[in-house]
């Protein structure tokens, strides 16, 4: 029997290339050696409703609630599960009783992901509420906050599609320290504070001059007026230029899982989680990512070169 390594690279490449009955012949092969392994545990689930046997799922998930309960995928999946088996009543009480009951330090991708769930089952009222319910438990999360406005129908504040290339044309032909003294200017006036197309293009005129430092500090004043993936993401590269790496991450993994196909994003998060040495890590936004965009199965070739770079870095 092959050791764990090889088994986990066996059976992400068998999923690469959707074999996904080869793939969970080797899981049922591994379990029957290592019943309590999290990995092979929480694989299973995921493969069974890949093969369209969402019952059987259901099934072996609810038996390893206990042990894979503070597991992102896993949880994920199960709400998989149980959107798939239509099991409205079920859901609710899960997302009630067990995702927002306190105890263990609540997920915030794992609480965006059932909410959003629920709406088609429960309906956008009842999800509004839990998603409601969810925000007070991180009253700093910008992704709950935009969706609880997303279900209750008051949209963030969106940028009209020509503003930004309205200031940059207005902006153009300036030399970026003067453009940016200009736009701090107006900034200071209290309607254009909160304006997200002026910020947008303030934080590039910082780039432009190497203020990286102000660019990031711009950015998050953008999140703040409203959450977007693309903000996160030019927030993450500008914290990446300055070597928070912690930062950059804590950026990049969403977009990552939101936009399997970004090649820039994946080469930088890889890169951030190479350094650290961190397979784990990488692993866990793969499945993510793969659990949320199926088609996504190219994602899994990283882990197979993760383990070569763990390797030749003598990292364990």
């Amino acid at each position: 029997m092959a050791v764990d390594g090889e088994l986990r690279d066996r059976i992400i490449g068998l999923q690469r290339k959707r074999d996904y009955r080869g793939a969970i012949a080797l899981v049922e092969e591994g379990l029957a050696l290592r019943p309590g392994d999290p990995f092979l545990l929480g694989e299973e689930v995921f493969l069974l409703l890949r093969l369209g046997r969402a019952a059987e799922a259901r099934r072996r998930a609810e038996e390893r609630l206990d042990v894979l309960g503070r597991d992102r995928f896993f949880l994920k999946t199960y709400v998989s599960v149980l959107t798939k088996l239509k099991a409205a009543a079920d859901l609710e009480a899960f997302i009630d009783s067990r995702l927002l009951a306190g105890g263990a330090a609540p997920d915030e991708d794992v609480l965006v992901f059932a909410c959003r769930s629920a709406a088609s089952l429960v309906g956008t009222a009842k999800a509004a509420g839990f998603a409601e319910r969810a925000l007070a438990l991180l009253p700093r999360s910008r992704a709950l906050a935009a969706l609880v406005a997303e279900l209750r129908g008051r949209e963030p504040p969106v940028d009209e599609p020509g503003r930004c290339r309205f200031y940059r044309e207005r902006f153009s032909g300036k030399k970026p320290a003067e453009a940016i003294a200009e736009i701090e200017s107006l900034r200071a006036l209290p309607k254009m504070a909160g304006d997200r197309a002026l910020l947008k293009v303030l934080a590039e005129m910082y780039k432009k001059e190497g203020n990286f430092a102000k660019a990031a500090e711009v950015y998050r004043a953008v999140l703040v007026a409203g959450d977007e993936l693309f903000t996160r993401k030019m927030l993450g590269f500008v914290l990446y230029r300055l070597g928070d790496a912690d930062g950059a991450l804590a950026c990049l993994g969403p977009c990552f899982v939101a936009d399997p196909g970004d090649a820039v994003v994946r080469r930088a998060v890889f890169s951030i989680l190479k350094k650290r040495g961190d397979r784990e890590g990488l692993e866990k936004l793969v499945r993510e990512a793969v659990g949320a965009h199926p088609e996504a199965t190219h994602l899994l070739g990283l882990l197979q070169k993760a383990r070569r770079w763990k390797e030749s870095s003598g990292t364990s």
